[in-house]
């Protein structure tokens, strides 16, 4: 797991990503790069987050070899150079239909495990064996809410890109699901087939995703902008790829905060409350609002008058009252913590920018380092700044080697850049 942090205002970005890498679910190391130049001249950079390979290549080889490629091109704008270098990921390595078929159970296979271990907490908790009838009853009602939570998100492929994956794939999809229901339970088979048609036909995605953000000035840009994607690499005969969103600094738009990966603790610094917590006020709150109207009007109200219809209307009123006091507190929460943050963040100079930027990721370790949980932000904190005119700046950066002893590393770094000596 990972935390990055973006900011943005009119004179630059900063980009922070601490160093943690989580293998095997508790083992954990300190030393992952998360922050890449995009090229070696001009003001444009990448982070990435989630798993770290694409098709096993790392992402690091394959932002470096883009690099390489590019030398001293550039594109018009950030979006451009977004594109760009996902045609190159296309391109990359020998992808064979080997490979292809390790994707897919992979894909199937980390989803399905995500809701059994839910279903195994859940067992537990409840006292329920497992296995058990019980167990599997927790499991198909977790994998049903997934795959529609799923669904709900629409499908990447069109409906005749579906039908000739389905026709070239449903051997290795059934294969897979077979390895991971291997008993006769029929709920729990075509709940996991339902799941594995989710997380392949959706614009959702499997715990191996990759996120990627590009960001920067394009030659054409004065003022800097960003998009993210998550893909899941190659899904069939093409890259599973979904545009997050695009954030252009503007007039109107003077600055902009994005965390990515682990992003609840700067969501709690941004909106003054944890979400997960507002979300379970907001729904208390209108709980008791219709429990409390319907209480009273059961108790004042003339029998007569007690019907269902009359009911439904006290709780449609209720309810109404509820949504208008939410609003009100969105609201206030926008206007008293995240736009005073924002106009703070429009103004800030490019060394409070990385300050704040790392201060972020810090501040997610830290408490992540005395949760009871997996320690899965941590290590030093890489801190960059992009600006038109003084390019990409490292702030802080870790190395494995020291750089007193290995001055051949920045000679080579600028070879076969046009205008520089080799």
């Amino acid at each position: 797991m990972t935390a990055e942090v973006l900011i943005m205002n009119r004179s630059a970005v900063a980009l922070a990503a601490d160093s943690k890498v989580t293998i095997g679910g508790e083992k954990t190391y300190d030393t992952v790069n998360k922050i890449f130049t995009l090229s070696k001249i001009h003001p444009v950079g990448v982070m990435i987050f989630g798993n770290a390979d694409f098709m096993h290549y790392p992402w690091e080889l394959i932002v470096k070899e883009y690099r390489e490629q590019k030398k001293d091109k550039s594109k018009p704008t950030v979006r451009e150079w977004s594109q760009d270098f996902f045609q190159f990921v296309r391109r990359f390595g020998s992808i064979k239909a080997n490979h292809i078929e390790q994707n897919l159970r992979a894909i199937i296979g980390t989803t399905f495990r995500e809701q059994e271990r839910m279903a195994f907490y859940q067992a537990q908790y409840k006292n329920v064996s497992i296995p058990s009838d019980e167990y599997h009853k927790i499991l198909v009602k977790l994998l049903d809410e997934k795959t529609a939570e799923m669904s709900s998100t629409g499908t990447w492929l069109t409906e005749a890109q579906g039908r000739a994956f389905s026709n070239k794939y449903w051997r290795v999809i059934a294969s897979e699901i077979n390895s991971l229901v291997p008993s006769k339970d029929k709920a729990l088979k075509n709940a996991t087939i339902n799941l594995a048609g989710a997380v392949l036909y959706s614009r959702d995605f499997s715990p191996l995703l990759s996120g990627v953000v590009v960001t920067g000035f394009g030659e054409k840009e004065l003022l800097p902008s960003m998009i993210s994607y998550l893909t899941d690499g190659f899904v069939g005969s093409k890259i599973k790829i979904v545009q997050g969103y695009i954030r252009n600094i503007t007039a109107e738009t003077p600055s902009h905060i994005s965390a990515f990966a682990q992003h609840d603790i700067v969501d709690r610094f941004m909106e003054g409350i944890d979400p997960d917590y507002s979300e379970f006020l907001q729904q208390l709150i209108g709980r008791v609002l219709r429990e409390s109207n319907l209480a009273v009007f059961s108790k004042w109200a003339p029998k007569a008058k007690q019907t269902a219809k009359a009911r439904a209307s006290v709780a449609r009123a209720a309810q109404k009252t509820f949504e208008k006091t939410r609003q009100q507190g969105i609201d206030y929460r926008k206007e008293i913590f995240t736009d005073q943050i924002m106009q703070m963040a429009a103004l800030l100079p490019r060394d409070e920018m990385s300050f704040l930027a790392e201060s972020l990721v810090a501040l997610t370790a830290l408490h992540r380092r005395v949760a009871p949980d997996v320690e899965s932000v941590g290590g030093p904190v890489d801190v960059a700044v992009i600006s038109k005119g003084d390019g990409f700046i490292w702030i802080k950066r870790k190395h494995y080697f020291k750089p007193e002893l290995n001055p051949q590393f920045r000679q080579n770094y600028m070879r076969g850049i046009t205008g520089v000596r080799k």
